[in-house]
């Protein structure tokens, strides 16, 4: 009998990939496991994509692999209002016939990337649908962001349309960037593969967190309770991701501390920024997770920069992987993305494309969203202490 299980739903090429690449690492964790009539057990996920999926994992149960036969869409408008409508109907419908197989849904994650067509546009509606069915439900989203030093047109405009449903419809989001991700591994030539093996295990470290019975966060409500305590604020939910598979003595010297003073200890500091990509910021920090080899080490809320670290021993191999909730994020779309999304608006470059399939008002809404986003965030100066999320705002119901 399944007790509480979180549904994770890969949507177009990279989410599946990253995905399935995730579950494989994980294997058979309790909290990603579901048991049909038959008591055949497979992970709780679901492929989306709106055309034809080539996936073999005995994890994955062909049953929620669901396709289309488009010829692939690089477009928002197309696959929101096209190709995504083709399959929209199967796709609600596997999740409520996943979710009813479950005594409780203890949450959602997707996979996706905000720059492709079918992970920008059917994300949107997917996210759209699970917010209004599944309100009290925390829904957390593994976003890959593209490089905008070498994105084309596409890419830019998906990422903004995209990331407007993001900030209404997802209680969190870790954020991945193409570039930092092609750097770390070396611009290995292999398809994509090192990258998505990379970014797998940073997962795969992350959910750990939640996985089973024994993880820091448990029970039905685990998901909830894991996003009530990291997100401080609604619109704080983006966070930033790091890795590092060596030992580095300055956060060893960390580990061995009850506490860190992030904000003086510039070795600790740098290190942290490193792992985290380009656009983090010392300034911005407000939680952290370092996670050893799985063995959870959960730094609390910091007041005044001091982190509080709980040590777990371990003979493994030091390897971190770091969760920052940083508002660090609001540089990256202010003077990256919006900059490029406004030039492009107004020289219409391939605007056309999109307007087959929705209306200028979409873009203008898309825009004043994220920008009344990256305007909350900058009231936030590492002083201010944002309200916190009611206890009771996500609870594993299914009530609407």
């Amino acid at each position: 009998k399944n007790q509480m299980s979180i549904i994770s739903i890969f949507i177009g090429g990279c989410g599946i990939a990253v995905g399935t690449e995730w579950i494989t690492k994980v294997g058979k964790a309790s909290n990603f496991l579901i048991r049909d009539a038959y008591e055949n057990e497979f992970s709780s996920c679901i492929l989306v994509d709106t055309k034809p999926i080539n996936v073999q994992n005995p994890l994955i149960s062909p049953e929620f692999i669901i396709q289309g036969d488009s010829t692939g869409d690089s477009n928002f408008g197309e696959a929101y209002y096209q190709s995504g409508m083709d399959i929209i109907d199967e796709v609600t419908s596997k999740i409520d016939k996943m979710s009813i197989l479950l005594d409780e849904v203890g949450g959602f994650q997707v996979f996706h990337s905000a720059g492709g067509g079918v992970g920008s546009g059917l994300t949107a509606r997917v996210l759209s649908y699970l917010r209004c069915e599944y309100r009290k439900i925390a829904k957390i989203t593994f976003t890959n962001f593209p490089d905008f030093e070498t994105a084309d047109e596409r890419e830019v405009y998906n990422t903004v349309l995209n990331l407007s449903e993001l900030i209404s419809n997802a209680t969190m989001c870790l954020c991945f960037a193409n570039e930092q991700l092609d750097q770390i591994t070396n611009k290995k030539n292999d398809g994509f593969k090192s990258m998505n093996s990379y970014q797998a295990t940073m997962i795969r470290d992350f959910s750990s967190l939640y996985k089973d019975s024994n993880s820091k966060f448990n029970g039905k409500n685990a998901l909830s309770e894991l996003c009530n305590t990291l997100v401080p604020y609604p619109n704080a939910h983006f966070f930033n991701l790091g890795y590092s598979t060596e030992q580095d003595s300055a956060v060893d010297d960390a580990m061995q501390k009850p506490t860190v003073n992030v904000s003086t200890d510039e070795k600790v500091m740098g290190w942290l920024g490193v792992v985290s990509g380009k656009y983090s910021s010392e300034n911005d920090v407000s939680n952290l997770i370092v996670d050893s080899n799985n063995k959870v080490k959960f730094i609390e809320n910091m007041e005044n920069k001091e982190v509080h670290v709980h040590r777990v021993e371990s003979n493994d191999p030091f390897s971190f992987t770091l969760v920052q909730n940083s508002v660090a994020i609001k540089d990256y779309i202010d003077q990256v993305l919006l900059e490029k999304f406004f030039g492009l608006r107004e020289e219409e470059k391939y605007l056309d494309e999109y307007l087959e399939f929705m209306d200028r008002g979409e873009f203008e809404e898309a825009e004043e969203e994220v920008s009344f986003f990256v305007n909350d965030l900058n009231d936030y100066n590492g002083e201010n202490n944002f309200s916190a999320h009611s206890s009771d705002e996500y609870s594993s119901s299914t009530d609407s």
